[in-house]
């Protein structure tokens, strides 16, 4: 297969590019340097020129929150609309690929996650739950925000509710910070119970300061 010619650029033409793409839109600067020159490409080609050699337009082409769209509020045409509506979702309708409540997955964190909810546009907090905080609810009751379901042996996929303890934030932060955790759950408690101890006596040298 024969591969597509690329072009070489005249110094004339680095020189051009470089002192006329500041200050407008890389496109108007690609089609005007084709009709100058006379140059059999398309603008997309000039285009990755441009970014490949960092000749910079200057002007930031991104959405800002709070910005509002250049074409709000304007109506489609028939010919527009003819050509979106076979895509268009209709009021109330649901995407093909939505998770059904129930759904678990495995995310980024490593954890099983348990799909909770189906609120549209939702935090994942709000529609997601990780499966040992769930679990444990269902046996103890809601749980503090700020606390945090761990597994005892250090196994993400033993979800038997002995296996499951709530800790707080500064808890597990201790834990993870001093490379507490281990595979065993009877070395795992007394490493929390040190680091409660820990903390017990912080907070009693913290009052005495006071």
């Amino acid at each position: 297969m024969q591969r597509a010619r690329r072009h070489v650029y005249t110094p004339e033409q680095k020189t051009w590019l470089r002192e006329n793409a500041y200050g407008r839109p890389r496109i108007e600067t690609a089609e005007e340097f084709i009709q100058l020159f006379n140059a059999d490409m398309k603008p997309e080609t000039v285009i990755g020129y441009m970014k490949r050699n960092g000749i910079k337009c200057g002007i930031d082409m991104r959405y800002r929150p709070g910005q509002v769209a250049h074409n709000k509020g304007v109506p489609l045409t028939q010919e527009q609309y003819d050509k979106a509506h076979p895509t268009m979702f209709k009021a109330g309708s649901v995407p093909a690929n939505t998770d059904p409540i129930g759904t678990e997955k495995v995310l980024a964190d490593g954890y099983v996650w348990v799909k909770v909810n189906d609120i549209p546009k939702a935090k994942k907090s709000v529609n997601w739950k990780q499966k040992q905080r769930l679990i444990y609810e269902q046996h103890h009751g809601p749980l503090d925000p700020n606390a945090r379901v761990v597994f005892m042996d250090g196994d993400k996929r033993n979800f038997n509710i002995e296996n499951l303890k709530a800790i707080s934030r500064g808890e597990l932060a201790l834990m993870n910070n001093r490379r507490l955790w281990t595979e065993s759950k009877e070395v795992n408690e007394t490493c929390l119970a040190a680091v409660n101890l820990s903390m017990l006596i912080s907070k009693r040298e913290e009052r005495r300061q006071k």
